[in-house]
């Protein structure tokens, strides 16, 4: 096979992977656990509403050091809906966007 030249299977395996993938990217997240970590960090677990269309996604888990808690906050308001304010590089608040 010359490179560069797809066959029509290999495109559409391609095609239906890109489908895959965007339908677990919009799939909704259902709740989160948080819990400290032996070092002091933060682990959060999230699930994810499987009840619609498109394929299973498994639960994922997020770990955050014992210095990001600004950065795990903002993270779980940012999957729950809340807008939450995004950290600043360091870990500080960004409060530019608050009225």
């Amino acid at each position: 096979m010359v490179e560069g030249i797809r066959t029509a299977q290999e495109s559409d395996w391609r095609q239906r992977e890109k489908s895959r993938a965007k339908a677990l990217k919009n799939k909704k997240v259902k709740s989160i656990e948080g819990e400290r970590s032996a070092n002091g960090g933060i682990i959060m677990r999230h699930r994810f509403d499987n009840t619609g269309e498109g394929p299973y996604k498994d639960s994922e888990e997020h770990t955050f050091g014992p210095d990001e808690e600004a950065k795990a906050l903002a993270h779980f308001a940012e999957h729950m809906g809340l807008g939450g304010r995004k950290p600043k590089q360091g870990g500080e608040e960004d409060t530019s966007s608050d009225e």
